[in-house]
């Protein structure tokens, strides 16, 4: 277990017990060639780090990222649920379901439209559209991700989207566009969108959706 410049424990608090940890931290307190080593402890959703030189611990907001790709894993994982989330909250059409997804910083670009910059003014925006929207409502929502790739608490993203919904006047439209979307990871682990730019094409070779909505 023992390495000339990093040592990496990771364990889970829920299926061993933090103990397991500590009992690593003394077994290394005997080894005085051991120097300059770093544990990292995996507990629930926060990693804490041990410093072996002074045997103390800090807690670390959200996730570091690990060379053995346990963290990059769960990144993943919370981006694809961040992806889920968006999916639920587009058919909804309420402001309410959509606030929980951005970041308190963001911005979000569109066509025929200026930047909304901040959370609070994309939720007025929406709110004022659900308010307004009269039969209009979404019938289908679909993202493919071409591309994400994570580095430290920011994530960056690209995709295709097609949609299908009722318009204001009583129609059924289709239509499909582009969108890059940058993720901010939260104190608590958890990503929301940052930066939002989205538009849509008028040909479909122009955003080659595989499963369109019909």
């Amino acid at each position: 277990m023992y390495v000339p410049e990093i040592i990496r424990f990771v364990a889970s608090c829920v299926s061993v017990g933090c103990g397991a940890a500590q009992l690593v931290v003394q077994q290394l307190q005997q080894h005085p060639d051991v120097t300059q080593h770093v544990i990292d402890l995996h507990h629930h959703d926060d990693v804490f780090q041990y410093d072996v030189n002074s045997w103390g611990h800090r807690k670390v907001d959200g996730y570091r990222e690990s060379e053995s790709g346990a963290v990059q894993r769960q990144a993943d994982h919370r981006c694809e649920r961040l992806h889920q989330q968006d999916a639920a909250a587009t058919l909804s059409d309420k402001a309410d379901e959509l606030a929980k997804l951005w970041d308190n910083d963001a911005v979000r670009i569109q066509p025929g439209h200026p930047a909304e910059v901040s959370k609070a003014v994309i939720y007025a925006n929406d709110k004022h559209w659900e308010a307004s929207k009269g039969n209009q409502k979404t019938l289908c929502g679909h993202m493919e991700i071409q591309d994400l790739q994570i580095a430290g608490d920011w994530a960056f993203e690209w995709a295709y989207f097609s949609y299908k919904e009722n318009t204001a006047e009583g129609k059924v439209s289709t239509g499909q566009g582009k969108v890059l979307r940058v993720l901010h990871r939260q104190v608590d682990g958890s990503w929301k969108f940052a930066r939002v730019m989205n538009f849509t094409e008028k040909l479909p070779t122009d955003a080659p959706v595989s499963h369109p909505c019909e």
